[in-house]
């Protein structure tokens, strides 16, 4: 998703439709710290994969906040 839509919108719009998109697919529940986070979480990722050009890096990430957070 976010590789074509870069093509058409730019890189701006294409990292806020994916972090929109990563932050909305893991809940608008909990505070607004919480919501922040995924949102930094989303941005970074999309990052990731723009500097990566795979998705293996931002999966590994993931799983290493996944694993972290529920340590």
């Amino acid at each position: 998703m976010q590789e074509r839509l870069q093509a058409v919108a730019g890189l701006p719009v294409a990292l806020a439709v994916a972090t929109t998109a990563f932050v909305l697919w893991h809940g608008l529940d909990g505070s607004g710290a919480t919501l922040l986070f995924r949102a930094a979480a989303g941005l970074g990722l999309g990052l990731l994969y723009r500097g990566s050009r795979s998705l293996i890096p931002p999966v590994l990430c993931h799983w290493v906040l996944n694993v972290a957070l529920v340590a």
